[in-house]
């Protein structure tokens, strides 16, 4: 049976690395049980710095499945799929219904500068 584990529970709020570490620190002894699934449905916000030091800090376990998150709207959808392109990794989501799938990795791209280089 998967063990589902709600990210407040782990850190809120949900916006820096420090609170993704904090949070995968906590996360740490439940890799043993199986399938986790990391409920972020209840958080009004999650930043890409958050899910990214997550991801980083399970690399493995996030790209064979073994840790799938539960989402539900496009926005941390589509930060997952940034950081499956940047980080060229397999993120497993489900969302409302019982299927789990697989983000579709996206490109990412360095914001552009909105300022003038300075010329020597």
């Amino acid at each position: 049976m998967n063990k589902i584990i709600n990210i407040k529970d782990l850190s809120y709020p949900c916006v820096t690395r420090a609170r993704a570490k904090e949070a995968s620190d906590k996360l740490e002894g439940n890799l043993d049980s199986g399938v986790l699934e990391i409920d972020l449905r209840d958080v009004d916000i999650i930043s890409m710095s958050f899910l990214d030091e997550l991801i980083v800090r399970f690399l493995i376990p996030v790209s064979t499945g073994q840790i799938i998150f539960k989402i539900n709207n496009d926005l941390v959808k589509d930060r997952l799929s940034r950081i499956a392109g940047f980080r060229s990794v397999a993120i497993y989501y489900q969302c409302d219904s019982r299927k789990i799938l697989k983000v579709t990795a996206k490109p990412f791209h360095m914001p552009t500068p909105i300022y003038e280089p300075v010329k020597n």
